[in-house]
């Protein structure tokens, strides 16, 4: 009777606590990023999984503090730049609106994932849908590159995500940035964490390379550059990094591989490439349209926001074109020198606080630091950070490591 009784026991599932509801959520937020198809107006499957996961953290979790703070005071901020020009806006385009949660997606995001991740399982689980999302991308680019030569899919030849409605729309520039800070993040944090042989990570590595090369798009090749700069520097900076001779030989042979492989490609390979080599290898800014059409949109936000209220900008109502190609642009046009200041004011705040925390030569605060110097570098360039496919993976790429270091400090302390 008592072994039954036992049996029984074990038998009854164990209570599912409150957070697992706003972290599965989650999860499927990251698992559909890839997806550009809209659900709702212009609301993509992740929006609606991420606003569900935030506002099911709001009931049953407790937030951070500081980032609740920071991101009513950026929704204040907003609302209070409409209020200035609302005498001079006119007729509103009521789409606009949709400005206001693309500023505080990597906020929700971030809320979201601190509030529900709290063990090593839940990490694990979350780069592991990282890592789906990135290889979902990867594949497509081959996938659709050889979709559009056969004409299964009608569009132009550089990339753009899978679902999207139009594939005579090219959003190569985001497809780029995406994989570029996906290759940063696997090489740095991925491919040691869930313990990839180095067959596997090799052929990660050169498959994003030449997806990189297929979106046509110069800013991934940019920002690996940037990347490996940062990195290197952070690494000389932090006094207590040694440079073990097996990791430097593993860095200089990994270096002559590539160059070997690409020297040894098959001519079939080199003309599967050829259309986005051409332009993704091509960096003469100085003749390119692309580059020149930034820099004129560019002033044309300084533009607007000069004439304009310099501390609250002309809002998201006011601004004369939708994106900018800037985001320092579309910042002083949208909200001011206020919000500039909120959002520089915020994210030097986050790097001190990493730096204190974990200090330098801990290597997940390099990886933090490194890839948030690379977005901001790379948000220079184009507002990523206003999109959620953007916004949602590349925060998480950011913070994760930090909370995963975090949580091991934790685990220690109680044990000691």
């Amino acid at each position: 009777m008592t072994h039954a009784k036992g049996l029984s026991a074990n038998m009854i599932p164990r209570r599912i606590s409150v957070s697992s509801i706003p972290f599965f959520l989650l999860l499927c937020a990251i698992a559909t990023t890839p997806l550009n198809t809209p659900i709702l107006a212009v609301f993509r499957l992740n929006d609606i999984f991420l606003l569900a996961a935030f506002f099911s953290s709001v009931a049953l979790q407790k937030l951070s503090k500081s980032l609740t703070i920071t991101l009513l005071a950026i929704v204040l901020v907003i609302t209070a730049s409409i209020l200035v020009n609302i005498a001079s806006l006119g007729s509103l385009e009521i789409e606009r609106l949709v400005f206001l949660y693309k500023y505080c997606v990597p906020l929700i995001t971030a809320i979201t994932f601190i509030a529900t991740v709290r063990t090593d399982v839940r990490v694990k689980l979350t780069e592991k849908a990282l890592l789906f999302g990135f290889m979902i991308l990867l594949a497509w680019a081959y996938y659709y590159k050889a979709a559009i030569e056969s004409g299964s899919i009608l569009g132009v030849a550089r990339l753009s995500f899978p679902g999207s409605s139009d594939f005579l729309v090219s959003d190569a520039h985001l497809y780029s940035n995406y994989l570029s800070l996906g290759l940063i993040f696997y090489i740095v944090h991925l491919k040691k964490t869930l313990h990839h042989h180095t067959i596997i990570s090799t052929v990660i590595i050169l498959s994003t390379i030449g997806a990189l090369i297929l979106t046509g798009s110069r800013n991934g090749i940019i920002m690996l550059g940037i990347a490996t700069l940062v990195w290197v520097f952070l690494a000389i900076a932090s006094t207590k990094t040694k440079v073990r001779a097996p990791s430097l030989l593993k860095g200089v042979l990994g270096s002559f591989l590539l160059v070997a492989i690409a020297f040894s490609l098959p001519p079939s390979v080199l003309e599967f490439l050829s259309n986005g080599m051409e332009r993704a290898l091509n960096f003469d800014f100085y003749n390119d349209a692309s580059s020149l059409s930034r820099v004129a949109k560019f002033w044309v936000a300084v533009s607007d926001w000069k004439s304009t209220s310099l501390m609250f900008g002309a809002s998201i109502f006011g601004a004369s074109l939708a994106w900018y190609d800037s985001g320092l642009g579309i910042i002083l046009v949208h909200t001011g020198l206020i919000g500039t200041f909120l959002v520089v004011g915020g994210l030097l705040f986050f790097i001190f606080k990493i730096i204190k925390i974990l200090g330098t030569p801990s290597n997940s605060a390099r990886v933090t630091l490194t890839i948030l110097v690379v977005y901001i570098a790379s948000n220079a360039i184009t507002e990523f950070a206003l999109v959620t496919r953007s916004a949602l993976p590349i925060t998480l790429f950011i913070i994760l490591p930090t909370i995963s270091e975090m949580l091991r400090i934790q685990k220690n302390e109680v044990h000691t």
